[in-house]
């Protein structure tokens, strides 16, 4: 009620009594005073709460924060994993690939070798046979290189498939039967070889090829049509240049040089 009352006021106290206006002075700050507390605790028990509250956020941001930040190092490796499975993945299906048509190749060829496998079994029977009648076929290829040079084609013949065949059967050798020189010594591809070097393909010829070519005495070739002299020439080629001789040269170039160890050709002239 006294504050109510507009007389009420310091200046009029003060006319009264100085103790009474300075005691109303402080009474008005007090009163003044509970009203602004009474509006500014509540406040301030907000603002506590509230900076409890944020620091209690900020406690669970740092967490959030750091479960995000190992998340993320977590997704880097998975994502780094999953690049490199991917990878894998992608080379290992390409090997899959790869050996799937490997596999497919392999049926194929085993399919088509199917056919050959009885001309393989009786190409095993034949090398079977063969091995056992190597002693007698052996024999008689040796002693052509080693004592028909010099004989005609007949009487080589003579020799070879009448006498010594002859003798080896009645003595029961193993031998081949038909037994052909040309057969065990030398192939179609090297006689091929031969005819296109210039050496005719007679049998007489090869026999003479493989006289010069198969055995280890210094063929001496009697050829006065050049069939011979042609073919070696290209045979050799190159390794001929500057080993030419005469007939005159060759005794004295062939004392100066070791045995077996040079390729020299002499040309007889008259």
């Amino acid at each position: 009620e006294y504050m109510k009352d507009p007389s009420f006021t310091y200046e009029n106290i003060k006319t009264i009594s100085t103790a009474g206006a300075g005691l109303l002075k402080w009474v008005l700050a007090m009163v003044n005073y509970y009203n602004v507390a009474k509006g500014v605790e509540p406040k301030r028990k907000k603002v506590a709460e509230a900076e409890k509250n944020l620091r209690l956020a900020q406690r669970d941001l740092a967490d959030t924060k750091e479960q995000l930040a190992a998340l993320n190092n977590q997704l880097t490796n998975l994502r780094s994993q999953f690049a490199d499975k991917t990878l894998e993945q992608q080379d290992l299906r390409a090997k899959a690939d790869l050996m799937e048509r490997r596999l497919m190749a392999a049926e194929r060829l085993i399919a088509g070798l199917s056919s050959e496998k009885e001309r393989w079994a009786n190409d095993i029977k034949s090398l079977e046979a063969a091995r056992e009648k190597l002693v007698g076929d052996c024999l008689l290829c040796s002693s052509f290189l080693s004592y028909t040079g010099a004989f005609t084609f007949k009487y080589r013949s003579s020799m070879v498939y009448g006498l010594w065949q002859s003798d080896l059967l009645t003595r029961t050798v193993p031998l081949s039967q038909p037994f052909k020189l040309e057969n065990i010594m030398t192939n179609d591809v090297e006689t091929t070889a031969w005819a296109l070097e210039g050496l005719p393909g007679d049998e007489l010829s090869i026999q003479n090829g493989l006289l010069t070519t198969r055995a280890a005495r210094w063929p001496l070739c009697i050829d006065p049509q050049m069939q011979a002299v042609t073919w070696i020439k290209r045979r050799e080629g190159k390794q001929l240049e500057g080993k030419v001789r005469n007939s005159r040269c060759l005794t004295a170039h062939m004392n100066r040089s070791k045995p077996c160890c040079w390729l020299s050709w002499a040309e007889a002239k008259q």
